[in-house]
């Protein structure tokens, strides 16, 4: 991507200097290693001719953390931020995390490295292996850099990505130090849209709430009213008081409150979500089948609320763009032990969702909801 000034950038620096900030690599430490090995044979052998290759592996040894503590101060002023384009995706879908690098010096960056956001951590006091960061050119004075990288979303969840680290190394690679860290993001996969939902139309509940207001204002009005329904992607001239700055920060984007009207029908779907009674690819397509409920409902401007068997609740949504709880929701279900004492059955439900294996154990719900089957 080209390189460029960038905008709002929340990432931090080290908070760590000097010697103690210094991590030997895996490489540092065979190294070491060697060198002490080395010089034990050299002395308990008294053969000196083991001094040649002591200096060879020696030298580099005492040079590397000198090199790391002058090029982490060089790269001090670097700033580092991810964010998640888009932070909600499909199973299956298309999502990149966008690393952006900033060089706020007045001279250029040296050579870093970007921890990799897909793969396990190296744990304990070793550094991160050189070849296995993301690498980028030197950045001059003043300069910005900014890559995608394409995340994997095959597997349903709420998937946090970070912190990602921005390390500096010796040219032979065997000091690391971190100079800088990319705040943690979160990156929601969602069950994909069931096209077969869309032929069941459950019935619609209307629930009258109370308002001082006879009239309610839309979202992005000077006073918007009625009840807070969600959240949505900011849009060009929508008010800045209503921006979700907990919702930047959890998913690196900008995102404004939503509100619905006062009054508003509303339709309650309720997820069987009951362990030992689904098969894993059925319960997967009755969560996409509760998405397309979902989604047809907002679109015929509904309020939709979704509750499971054992008992827990997403909230409500009012529009597509609103469904942002929802869709979390969705993405974080998975069976759960229900019993009659700490599971009270959902009242004034519009439809139930379950599948073929459990339609034949699903208790007797209040007022005859409509009943989606997913084989």
């Amino acid at each position: 991507m080209p390189r460029g000034p960038l905008p709002h950038r929340t990432g931090t620096r080290s908070r760590r200097s000097g010697i103690t900030s210094l991590r030997p690599t895996a490489r540092g430490a065979a190294t070491g290693a060697l060198v002490v090995v080395l010089g034990l044979a050299e002395v308990l052998s008294g053969r000196w001719a083991l001094s040649l290759f002591l200096m060879v592996f020696g030298l580099p040894c005492i040079a590397a953390p000198v090199i790391t503590l002058l090029r982490g101060r060089r790269a001090e002023a670097a700033y580092v931020r991810a964010t998640v384009s888009p932070p909600l995706v499909p199973v299956g879908g298309r999502c990149n995390l966008v690393v952006q690098l900033s060089n706020d010096a007045e001279r250029p960056l040296p050579p870093v490295g970007l921890d990799p956001p897909a793969g396990p951590r190296r744990a304990g006091v070793l550094g991160p292996d050189p070849g296995r960061l993301i690498r980028w050119a030197p950045l001059g004075p003043g300069e910005s850099f900014a890559s995608a990288f394409a995340l994997p979303t095959g597997r349903r969840g709420v998937h946090v990505i970070g912190p990602l680290r921005l390390w500096v190394h010796d040219p032979f690679g065997l000091v690391s130090r971190p100079v800088a860290e990319a705040d943690r993001v979160i990156l929601v996969v969602h069950p994909a849209l069931a096209p077969a939902a869309r032929t069941v139309v459950p019935r619609v509940v209307v629930h009258p709430r109370e308002s001082g207001r006879p009239d309610a204002s839309p979202a992005g009005d000077e006073d918007p009213g009625g009840e807070l329904s969600g959240l949505r992607p900011y849009r060009p001239g929508d008010r800045l008081r209503l921006l979700s700055w907990s919702a930047e920060a959890r998913y690196g984007t900008l995102m404004v409150h939503q509100f619905q009207p006062d009054g508003q029908a509303r339709i309650s779907i309720v997820v069987d979500d009951r362990a030992g009674v689904h098969r894993k690819a059925a319960f997967e397509e009755a969560l996409s089948a509760t998405y397309g409920l979902v989604s047809d409902a907002c679109n015929s401007s509904l309020d939709v609320e979704i509750t499971t068997l054992s008992g827990r609740g997403s909230g409500r949504a009012s529009s597509p763009e609103g469904m942002v709880d929802l869709l979390t929701f969705l993405a974080r279900a998975s069976p759960r032990p229900v019993s009659a004492a700490n599971a009270p059955l959902p009242a004034g439900a519009s439809a139930v969702v379950t599948t073929s294996t459990a339609r034949a154990t699903l208790p007797a719900l209040p007022g005859d909801p409509t009943v989606v089957v997913v084989s």
